[in-house]
């Protein structure tokens, strides 16, 4: 339950600090809004048919978010800096741990809230210096069923494999719905309610082996550590980093992601500073 709790905390951290905070020291509303306008130049550009015009993106993002800091130098001066940057670090740290209590099946360790805050100073430190860079650092986290990349990705081992993949459930219920609309010498509504239970109990049970990792070939699950439910990997796919056009479009790979349990750091159009640590399915 170790990685669980990394994936976790990963994924909040790409999603709430780096993904929503333009510069710390800037009061949390305007550090939100500056983020909102920087993801939004590239989100809502064409998409770069050529290796230049990606690269005219990226320059474009790079000098806006320059451009920007330096027409706030008044503000990044001031003595509120230092409250802006106190507020946001008490608020994340509040909320991070909120986040991960509500994940635990048991109390709270009495250690939660020490490791919280230097997470969190970590991440502040590292939000500081950022947004002073000339390149495009991007920090990224891979949500579940996302394409496994060997140039970006480091494949962990150490955890029971799966035995249902989440693409086998699929197929599998979707074999399931087709064989429960055959004909039936039952009436049409009872074979109707019946068909529609057991297909829903079959989702159920092969999505849940799909997420635990308690299909056939595995014989017992945790008891502690994090419960399967909200905020888990169903939700992380739906909500992943966009990467850019010129590695949206890689699809060789040794399979896909069934849990990462770091992010990934590189320079856009550069090159890879961390891989980041997955499992695969």
């Amino acid at each position: 339950m170790t990685a669980a709790g990394r994936a976790v905390i990963a994924r909040w951290i790409v999603d709430n600090m780096f993904g929503a905070c333009f510069h710390p020291d800037l009061d949390a509303t305007l550090s939100q809004q500056l983020r909102a306008v920087q993801r939004n130049i590239r989100a809502f550009a064409p998409p770069a048919q050529t290796m230049e015009e990606e690269e005219f993106l990226t320059a474009k993002v790079v000098n806006w978010r320059l451009s920007t800091l330096e027409g706030l130098q008044d503000v990044l001066r001031s003595p509120d800096c230092a409250v802006h940057r106190a507020r946001l670090t008490e608020r994340w740290q509040d909320e991070l741990i909120r986040h991960l209590a509500a994940h635990l099946q048991d109390p709270p360790p009495a250690d939660l809230e020490g490791g919280v805050h230097m997470i969190v100073e970590l991440v502040v430190s590292i939000a500081i210096h950022l947004p002073l860079e000339s390149r495009e650092v991007v920090i990224e986290y891979y949500p579940p069923g996302h394409v496994i990349w060997p140039d970006q990705m480091k494949v962990e081992t150490g955890i029971p494999g799966l035995g249902v993949s989440v693409y086998e459930a699929a197929a599998a219920a979707e074999a399931g719905e087709e064989g429960a609309g055959g004909g039936s010498a039952e009436p049409a509504a009872q074979q109707e309610e019946e068909g529609g239970a057991s297909t829903m109990a079959g989702k159920k049970r092969s999505m849940l082996h799909a997420i635990t990792g308690t299909g056939k070939s595995s014989s017992s699950s945790s008891g502690g550590g994090l419960k399967v439910g909200k905020g888990g990997s169903s939700n992380s796919l739906g909500s992943g980093s966009q990467s850019d056009s010129s590695y949206g479009a890689k699809e060789e790979g040794g399979g896909r992601v069934r849990m990462a349990i770091g992010v990934g750091v590189r320079v856009r159009q550069r090159g890879i500073l961390v891989k980041a640590p997955v499992f695969g399915m």
